[in-house]
C-alpha cells in the first residue's frame, strides 16, 4: 500500500484495528505521527471487565513512527512502523510518498488484534 506519508499510515492502521473491536476508540496524536486505539472490553452484561485485582482491563496499541517515549506498562504496545515503510521518490528524486507491503501491515493488524483481544476464562 503507498501512503502520501507516515501519519497517513498510522491513521490507517488505527482506524482498521479499531473497526475490528465494538467500543474501540481510535485517536491521533496533534505533534507527532502516533496514532492509537484503545479499549476497555465489556461482558454480556454491558459491564467492563475487570482483572483478578478487580482493576477495569484497558488495552492500547500505539502505531508510530519512533518508539514509545511514555510508556504506561504491559497494557500498551507500540507499532513501529517506520522501519518497514519504504521511501518513495519521484523521476526527480523528490520524496513521493511511503509504501509498505500489504503482508507486512496485515502482520500489524493481526499483532495490534492480538494484543487487544481479551480472553474470559469460564
Amino acid at each position: 500500500m503507498i501512503f502520501a506519508n507516515l501519519p497517513a499510515a498510522t491513521e490507517y492502521l488505527a482506524w482498521t484495528v479499531a473497526d475490528k473491536f465494538a467500543g474501540s476508540r481510535a485517536s491521533f496524536s496533534s505533534q507527532s505521527c502516533s496514532a492509537y486505539v484503545r479499549f476497555s472490553p465489556k461482558d454480556a452484561d454491558g459491564d467492563y471487565l475487570v482483572d483478578d485485582d478487580g482493576e477495569e482491563i484497558n488495552r492500547e496499541v500505539r502505531f508510530s513512527d519512533h518508539g514509545d517515549r511514555h510508556s504506561i506498562g504491559s497494557d500498551r504496545i507500540t507499532i513501529n512502523i517506520k522501519n518497514r515503510a519504504d521511501e518513495l521518490t519521484d523521476e526527480d528524486g523528490n520524496f513521493d510518498g511511503y509504501e509498505i507491503a500489504d503482508w507486512v501491515i496485515a502482520d500489524w493488524i493481526a499483532e495490534a488484534s492480538a494484543h487487544l483481544e481479551v480472553r474470559v476464562d469460564a
